[in-house]
Formats: structure tokens, C-alpha cells, sequence
């Protein structure tokens, strides 16, 4: 699953002035938490806002960690194919 940070941004777009991250997230519904590479919060200068307890999973005991802000997202969807008669558009629209 795709998400759009807008107000995200990398070093580089800092130096550059704009923002913007598309993030991919793997969604498992028997998940209680989602997990974002330390690096990439500090990356992007996340907000850390807790801690997570640990846990177990299928391979033995986790570990906590801190819990980070993301902030507003938004879904990265693919652009909508184009055709003469906008068939496939009304479709995927309703």
C-alpha cells in the first residue's frame, strides 16, 4: 500500500525547499503495529511521540521501540487509464 506524506521530506528536498514522500507499507491485518526503518524516521525528521512495548511474532520475541508521527497521508494511486469513450474512468470512479 502506497501513502503520500505531503508534508514529508528528505534532506535533499529540504536543500531544494520542497516536500513530498511516498512511503510503502505492507498491510497485515493481524498486525497491532506498523514498522517504518529507524533511518527513514530520522530521515525524514519523524517526531517521536512514545514508545512501543515488544511483542511476539512467528520467529520468536520483538523488541519495542519508539512510536514516530507520520502526519497527513494520502493514498498514491496509479494515474487513471485513458480511453476515447472514458469508459474504464467512469468505472473506476464509481
Amino acid at each position: 500500500l502506497s501513502l503520500k506524506f505531503p508534508n514529508l521530506n528528505t534532506s535533499s528536498q529540504r536543500a531544494q525547499n520542497i516536500s513530498g514522500v511516498a512511503l510503502d507499507f505492507v498491510l497485515d491485518t493481524a498486525a497491532n503495529t506498523n514498522t517504518v526503518q529507524q533511518a527513514v524516521a530520522y530521515e525524514l525528521l519523524l517526531e517521536a511521540i512514545g514508545m512501543a512495548p515488544g511483542g511476539v511474532g512467528a520467529a520468536g520475541a520483538i523488541g519495542g521501540g519508539e512510536t514516530f508521527m507520520l502526519g497527513d497521508c494520502q493514498l498514491e494511486l496509479p494515474p487513471l487509464p485513458r480511453l476515447a469513450d472514458d469508459s474504464v474512468e467512469k468505472d473506476y470512479a464509481a
